[in-house]
């Protein structure tokens, strides 16, 4: 299991301008009470599904089938989706494959390669046509709606290119991954005999990865799609057998440092890069639960604190210094991995050089968590609120526990609030202003 240490949030640490005091604990006290009974009853009554989905397994089994059915006939496998149906792909795509895995041979990747083009930029559009063999290609288009403007503008301008090179046989290079009965994606997919995986219902998009929407890829790619249900589930077996636990913990320590210390902007700070993109997942969970208007009462909060990603070592030559000497405003979450999936020796060689000669013999897992030990002693010595998440490894378990632990801590931080996690108010409004500016039917009345 991931460890976590939160001594660097702490007064007796950092000081009580910025540290956490005895104080906070005490007037925070019952407002824990409440949000520990508030989760506790609300997970009883299936209020947080997305947490039940370890157990389930979904269709996994049948994912299973598809992929060993088709894998070996695609070249390529292309995601089109949007949010939370290519974040969680992109995550588990380059923290748990070879950092160049499209450039592998064919032998060596053992899959198609995997293209996840999430945005409607033109060019990137069109750059992927320029790479792909469309008659070569499997497109899984996710939406969970059946209706994201931009996933349904690129699976248009899909099915165009697939009809040019394939023929009436399009169907044979479409799957879709969206909701089990609603939607204009599952109509189409009934319309046009296409093969269609359900997003269970009750979970949102950003909640969503353990489902289809990842595992699918997963299945396809040779990741191991129950071990990230392995670890997901020891998580929540973990957090619902202590009364207090390290999501809640988190959570709390969070609050008290948005609300009492005025910190309100998170960076997450992995120092590996296979966790890069886990921050680029984090980010949206992050941002689009918590940052609400008003609670459950109608009450204006503005709640939510900014998600940052950074990488170390890479960020300590372009964040660090705003870190440690600019605005006090921030906490930092470090993630370190102990040992790296392949380590590399740095060889003995010019020893007569200050500059070289302290390096040899190490390794550079050793150098990169030597720096992230000294970027945590600075920030800390500079009263900087940080705390640290230790890994053993890199591994389909740990990103199973990691994706459970912060989506659990974003539910126990909006019952602080007591704000939904679960809706997104303020994205619907651009998405309505979209509809109008583009003549969909229904709101021409939209005002702008």
């Amino acid at each position: 299991m991931i460890q976590i240490n939160f001594q660097n949030l702490m007064s007796e640490v950092i000081g009580k301008t910025h540290g956490i005091t005895t104080d906070d604990f005490r007037k925070t006290d019952e407002l824990k009470k409440r949000v520990l009974k508030s989760f506790n009853d609300k997970k009883h009554m299936g209020k947080f599904p997305f947490m039940d989905i370890p157990f389930k397994g979904g269709e996994l089994p049948e994912l299973e089938k598809y992929a060993n059915k088709y894998r070996k006939q695609f070249k390529n496998l292309v995601i089109i989706g949007i949010g939370g149906s290519a974040l969680g792909n992109i995550c588990l795509l380059e923290g748990l494959k070879h950092t160049h895995y499209n450039l592998l041979s064919d032998d060596l990747r053992g899959g198609p390669r995997v293209f996840i083009p999430d945005n409607v930029d033109p060019d990137l559009i069109n750059d992927l046509f320029d790479v792909i063999d469309p008659k070569e290609t499997l497109f899984n288009i996710i939406t969970k709606s059946g209706s994201t403007a931009e996933s349904m503008a690129n699976f248009i301008i899909v099915k165009r290119r697939l009809k040019e090179a394939v023929g009436d046989k399009y169907a044979e290079h479409l799957v879709f991954t969206t909701d089990p009965e609603k939607g204009d994606l599952r109509a189409i997919s009934k319309n046009e005999n296409i093969t269609a995986f359900s997003i269970p219902p009750e979970i949102g998009g950003r909640f969503s990865v353990l489902s289809p929407v990842g595992f699918l890829m997963s299945e396809f790619i040779g990741i191991k799609s129950k071990h990230i249900l392995d670890g997901a589930k020891e998580m929540v077996n973990l957090i619902m057998g202590e009364e207090e636990d390290i999501a809640f913990k988190t959570a709390y320590y969070l609050y008290i440092l948005n609300e009492a210390k005025k910190k309100h902007i998170f960076v997450m700070l992995p120092y590996a890069n296979k966790l890069y993109r886990f921050a680029d997942w984090f980010r949206q969970l992050w941002a689009e639960s918590l940052g609400k208007k008003h609670d459950y009462d109608g009450n204006l909060i503005n709640a939510g604190q900014t998600p940052v990603k950074s990488l170390g070592a890479t960020d300590q030559h372009s964040q660090i210094q705003l870190y440690n000497e600019g605005p006090n405003d921030k906490v930092i979450n470090f993630i370190r991995v102990e040992n790296f999936n392949r380590e590399m020796k740095i060889p003995v060689e010019y020893q007569d050089y200050k500059s070289t000669e302290y390096l040899c013999n190490h390794t550079l897992g050793e150098l990169l968590n030597y720096e992230q030990y000294a970027t945590e002693i600075s920030l800390t010595k500079n009263e900087r609120p940080n705390f640290k998440i230790t890994c053993e490894k890199v591994n389909e378990e740990t990103i199973g526990e990691l994706m459970m632990f912060w989506e659990v801590v974003t539910v126990y931080m909006a019952e602080f609030y007591q704000i939904n996690a679960f809706d997104q108010p303020g994205v619907e409004e651009g998405k309505k202003a979209t509809y109008h500016l583009l003549g969909r039917k229904g709101y021409e009345d939209y005002q702008i």
